[in-house]
């Protein structure tokens, strides 16, 4: 699988920015002008949003996808960061602190996480954030 299109904006802290569905970057457009200010902003692009990448199965749930942006976060060595996501990003984001799910291999993690209507069921299965 080919590391995700991402962009890397501005200089500090990461904070991860995972869209909406079917959204790419410019969603988070007013948010990038101010925050890459402070942050050194990592704006992940799925599959099929906003790019060339195709879908693939491969992509198929936000335990998979969260998989492969902890793999972007590790090759661009950040180990620490905050996370923000909207909807499918919300999903992923929330997937990224919760144990278990596709096997792990990122040695990155959050000690920030803002979500944003992520539909990930039930209270408790985010009782583990």
């Amino acid at each position: 699988m080919p590391l995700l299109t991402h962009h890397d904006i501005g200089t500090g802290f990461p904070l991860v920015l995972g869209g909406s569905y079917l959204w790419g970057r410019d969603m988070w457009a007013p948010q990038i002008h101010l925050l890459s200010r402070r942050y050194r902003l990592i704006i992940p692009e799925l599959p099929g949003h906003d790019n060339d990448l195709p879908l693939s199965a491969a992509f198929t749930t936000p335990a998979c996808l969260a998989h492969e942006v902890g793999h972007l976060l590790d090759v661009l060595g950040i180990g620490q960061y905050a996370v923000a996501g909207l909807s499918a990003g919300g999903m992923w984001a929330a997937e990224l602190a919760l144990p278990g799910g596709c096997p792990r291999h990122y040695s990155s993690s959050s000690d920030t996480m803002i979500l944003t209507m992520p539909g990930t069921g039930t209270p408790s299965r985010l009782a583990a954030v």
